[in-house]
């Protein structure tokens, strides 16, 4: 059931209890889980911290610890799956679901006893059928009876009333009864059918997670700057993955603006503010990954829409990039070497420069190029914006180094928050570097070799294991980074790709003989809201396959090696109708 009153209905019955966090690994998870930390702590309420990457892992960390823990909280993970047909727990076992992930199973939306929800009503409208239209009393009996057992059922009915001298005219009549309620079923049962495929037909998000637990913090008076930043970087993690649109961006940008006005007042009273506090300001930034961290020309050569635009995997797209530098008046010199280093005067003004000349290059959707965020700074370090710090996370996160477990990755990217870990935090930003080289280099190989092919309904790709940036695609947020960049560079070379959606795989155990797939709609669709998800479970359904649905993603699925062309078949013939 849903919960709308956190503070009553959810942290109060977690007071005096010892609680079971389970954490997804993504960036908005992790920000939720460290804002709910600072609460716990402050309550001296005990925990066990686990972070999980998938049903399977759900599943196993449950039967470790179930049997000890009552109380269970899931951060972004278990909203959309059937959870207590999957864990199979106790009835005084209570979970509370903190998941971002929609649509959110109906099993868990109308259960009353064990599953609360915690959602944000005001902002989200959850269109949800009626109960008596899944759950309807009057059938659940017939429901489940097979052929013989009706057949049976109606002898002994013929034999009872032929005992009792029943006229036979009549039995006739009975039997029409009995059609009638069976048509009556099965008419009933098609009408659910089409109802659940229509609620679980579009995947897409809510609000962030993050936003939710500071949200509860707000109403302890147990908020402060730290919580919100972790609150902002969640909802930043949201917007650079492309998993809400813009207009939902803005609307809770505008809510946490509001939550700063009143918690940063006083950082600007001279005195007031101690060098060492948090600041958080609101400022437009270039929408160009990482360049107050990298150099101006590697952010602009790297980033997706930038790159995209200037087409920087052909010689000409590169000297085109060098007149756009040369025209805003930054040499090569000053955009080659670290942003930070460069002259006073340049970075200043660099952003009014690059947005005047943004339209004369091709750069029409300015909301591509500037885009309204927050960024932190404390004590004399460099001013981190809140979309440099989601790809820090999820960088840290998704560490090709597999010499680490989920749960040191987990751990390390849940330190890098912390203020004063300034070591993490730059080892973070490094490898988001570093991962976002990697995209950019697999796709202009992709390009050059001309890889993706027009599969009919949609456009395949596959990473091969020879490729040398292969180790930065073995997950899903990664492989769904570069399906991205792919589909926008591909849509400039080809014609019609604008209308095809995009799938993408990467071998994922060799041993096992096993490849990780992933898709999006295509541009002409709203990228936030994804089907792909459906039409996988059905190609898989159709195709017979060996495919397991591991990911709490909807359009993430897992195949055997051999069964990628047969999937891919399946797959056309599902979207085709």
């Amino acid at each position: 059931m849903f919960v709308e009153n956190f503070k009553d209905d959810f942290y109060t019955k977690i007071i005096n209890q010892r609680l079971l966090i389970l954490v997804a690994l993504e960036a908005d998870a992790l920000c939720a889980c460290k804002i709910l930390q600072s609460l716990l702590h402050g309550d001296n309420i005990q925990y066990t911290l686990v972070p999980v990457d998938g049903v399977t892992s759900l599943q196993g960390v449950f039967e470790e610890h179930g049997d000890q823990i009552k109380h269970v909280v899931m951060i972004n993970c278990g909203g959309s799956v059937d959870i207590l047909e999957i864990l199979q727990p106790q009835e005084d076992v209570s979970f509370y679901i903190i998941d971002s992930h929609r649509p959110l199973f109906l099993d868990n939306i109308f259960n009353q006893q064990q599953v609360k929800l915690l959602v944000d009503s005001e902002t989200e409208a959850f269109e949800l059928p009626e109960f008596d239209d899944i759950y309807r009393s009057d059938s659940e009996d017939d429901e489940g009876r097979s052929d013989l057992e009706e057949e049976e059922e109606e002898e002994e009915e013929e034999k009872e009333h032929e005992s009792e001298t029943e006229p036979a005219a009549k039995r006739p009549h009975r039997k029409e009864t009995r059609y009638q309620r069976q048509r009556r079923r099965r008419l009933w049962l098609r009408r659910r059918d089409e109802i659940k495929h229509k609620y679980y037909y579009y995947a897409h998000k809510g609000t962030a997670s993050a936003l939710l637990m500071f949200d509860l913090g707000w109403k302890l008076s147990k908020d402060n700057v730290d919580l919100l930043w972790y609150g902002i970087v969640g909802l930043a993690d949201q917007y650079v993955n492309c998993l809400i649109d813009r207009e939902k961006y803005v609307t809770d940008l505008g809510n946490a603006h509001n939550h700063v006005l009143r918690l940063c007042r006083n950082d600007t009273e001279g005195a007031a503010a101690s060098v060492n506090s948090r600041k958080i300001v609101f400022d437009n930034e270039l929408c160009l990954t990482l360049y107050r961290h990298w150099t101006l020309y590697d952010s602009l050569y790297h980033s997706e829409y930038t790159s995209c635009r200037f087409r920087v995997w052909t010689v000409r797209g590169q000297k085109r990039l060098q007149e756009f530098l040369a025209d805003i008046g930054v040499p090569l010199s000053q955009c080659k070497q670290k942003f930070s280093c460069m002259d006073v005067e340049m970075k200043t003004n660099v952003k009014e420069w690059i947005t005047k000349l943004a339209e004369k290059y091709g750069f029409h959707r300015l909301d591509k190029i500037m885009v309204g965020t927050f960024y932190t700074q404390f004590g004399y370090c460099n001013k981190v914006c809140a979309e440099d710090m989601a790809h820090c996370l999820s960088a840290l996160l998704h560490s090709p180094d597999r010499g680490q477990s989920v749960t040191d990755n987990f751990h390390g990217a849940l330190d890098a928050l912390t203020r004063t870990n300034t070591d993490l935090l730059q080892k973070g930003l490094r490898l988001a570097q570093d991962q976002q080289v990697a995209v950019s280099r697999q796709v202009k190989s992709f390009i050059d070799m001309r890889q993706p092919i027009n599969a009919g309904q949609f456009i395949y790709a596959h990473v091969d294991m020879s490729m040398p940036y292969v180790k930065y695609f073995m997950t899903s947020s990664s492989l769904f980074q570069l399906a991205r960049f792919l589909m926008n560079a591909w849509n400039l070379t080809t014609k019609k790709a604008k209308e095809l959606s995009f799938v993408l795989s990467v071998p994922l155990d060799s041993d096992q003989g096993t490849c990780l797939i992933v898709g999006i709609p295509s541009v002409m669709e709203e990228q936030h809201r994804s089907f792909l998800g459906r039409a996988f479970e059905h190609a898989a359904a159709r195709s017979h396959v060996r495919a397991k649905k591991d990911s709490f993603d909807a359009a993430v699925i897992e195949l055997k090696m051999d069964d990628r062309m047969e999937f891919c078949d399946a797959l056309s013939h599902v979207l085709s109708t």
